[in-house]
């Protein structure tokens, strides 16, 4: 393989040495190591795992798509049923004989009509909210024959769809429309019947339970509790973490008043969740000179000191948004600071800056800027979950100042210091995704065609 080399190597330079330091640093630094496990990750899956075969992606993908959805205790309790084994027991046989019944697909599209239903009315209530005074003369001409109806419709829809203020509703539009087109549709056909059906730990069966349940109970293969009203304000949004099985369970429980936070107790106290925290923060250059502090915020919490580590994990809340909003500013091409000149993005400091301000998503410039300004009002919001940043500046930033300011003094329990553990490590994995993201797109764009080489 050929090795690139920059263009200002001095001459007298060995260049296999030059390259060997290099990968000797790749191994040392956790970032670069990662950086550099997610190029040939990607290079692998793209290039190697399905080795030309689109029917092993397409099996891999239903496999992770179903398995997702329901986990096995739910999968196990649902078809202890009657009727849930008397429709596992059809859909045996019809792999069996490899021929779909047809009394399975009147069962299924039966159970799947008003989820249907529900999706249409979720679709109806988002497109008048995107289309507003347009939607009614939208579905008008939607609806009619005319031949010019799909010029119309472009010249109405294209600069709604187009905004950038309504790119969050689109999305959730293209998302709803995917998943009606998936419940529309009976859970598996003749080349599936076809096909060798995936062994899953050990149980031949898992997927045919999967396509039981699914024509049992179709909605739990969808999401869409998350469009419900009651979703909006139910606590713990902001842990992207969760699986849905996870999420869903819950929701339920709030609906039914008998929600229990302390669920990200148990999350913190599993084994190896804090090694994992510890691990991820190695990987940004800014704290491994605050490793010591980190270990003491762990120390701390095992040891019961929830107020101490609450007190030493806000601060370090705080700095990594600064840093992410540098980087978003620097290598995203963003503009969030203002009157602000910095070499690099990981040594951002805004108390350097005497004259910092925002650049406001509105278009104004918000003045002597505090950390809920940065995360409400520039374009971090964008690239944070909308549930994370409205935790943060709904819930933590509200109990930062009486906390830091040394205003209340019954903040120190289990539950609140776990909280906090958990977002400080949702926003570490952000930023890391997004930087691993962002360089390997990068990368993978200037790689040469053996890469990688054999050797290595």
């Amino acid at each position: 393989m050929s090795r690139e080399f920059p263009d200002n190597l001095p001459d007298d330079v060995d260049k296999e040495e030059y390259f060997d330091l290099v990968m000797e640093k790749v191994e040392e630094d956790p970032l670069l190591r990662d950086l550099m496990n997610a190029v040939h990750k990607r290079f692998w899956i793209e290039n190697e795992l399905f080795d030309d075969d689109l029917s092993v992606a397409l099996e891999l993908v239903q496999v992770i798509m179903l398995t997702s959805y329901v986990n096995n205790v739910e999968l196990d309790h649902y078809l202890s049923t009657e009727e849930g084994q008397q429709i596992l027991d059809q859909v045996k046989a019809d792999f069996e004989r490899e021929e779909v019944s047809d009394d399975l697909k009147e069962r299924y599209h039966r159970n799947a009509a008003p989820v249907l239903d529900e999706i249409d009315e979720y679709l109806e209530e988002m497109r008048r909210e995107l289309f507003g005074e347009s939607y009614e003369e939208i579905v008008e001409i939607e609806e009619s024959d005319r031949e010019d109806k799909e010029e119309i419709l472009e010249r109405l829809r294209d600069p709604i769809l187009e905004d950038p203020e309504h790119e969050e509703l689109t999305d959730r539009l293209s998302l709803l429309r995917k998943t009606r087109s998936r419940v529309e549709s009976f859970p598996y056909d003749d080349s599936d019947l076809q096909s060798e059906t995936a062994t899953i730990d050990g149980d031949e069966y898992r997927i045919h339970k999967h396509y039981a349940l699914q024509i049992l109970k179709p909605r739990l293969y969808t999401q869409l509790y998350r469009f419900e009203e009651e979703y909006e304000d139910s606590p713990l949004r902001w842990l992207t973490d969760l699986t849905i099985p996870q999420a869903r369970a819950l929701y339920q429980k709030y609906k039914q008043g008998d929600f229990d936070e302390s669920f990200v107790v148990d999350e913190v106290e599993r084994d190896g969740y804090f090694d994992e925290v510890l691990e991820e923060v190695a990987k940004l250059p800014p704290f491994r000179e605050r490793e010591d502090l980190m270990q003491e915020v762990v120390e701390n919490y095992r040891d019961e000191r929830y107020a101490s580590a609450i007190n030493l994990i806000l601060p370090q809340i705080e700095f990594l948004l600064w840093i992410y909003g540098a980087y978003l500013d620097q290598q995203a091409g963003e503009s969030i600071y203002l009157h602000a000149d910095y070499d690099s993005f990981w040594q951002f400091n805004p108390r350097e800056h005497d004259d910092l301000s925002l650049q406001s998503v509105n278009g104004g410039e918000i003045e002597n800027p505090y950390i809920r300004d940065l995360v409400e009002n520039t374009a971090v919001q964008d690239y944070l979950n909308e549930a994370i940043a409205e935790y943060f500046v709904e819930e933590l930033y509200e109990e930062r100042n009486p906390i830091l300011h040394g205003n209340v003094a019954d903040y120190h329990s289990d539950l609140e210091a776990a909280k906090k553990l958990i977002f400080f490590k949702t926003i570490t994995e952000r930023v890391t995704d997004q930087l691993r993201n962002d360089v390997v797109e990068q990368v993978y764009e200037e790689l040469p065609d053996d890469f990688p080489p054999d050797d290595q």
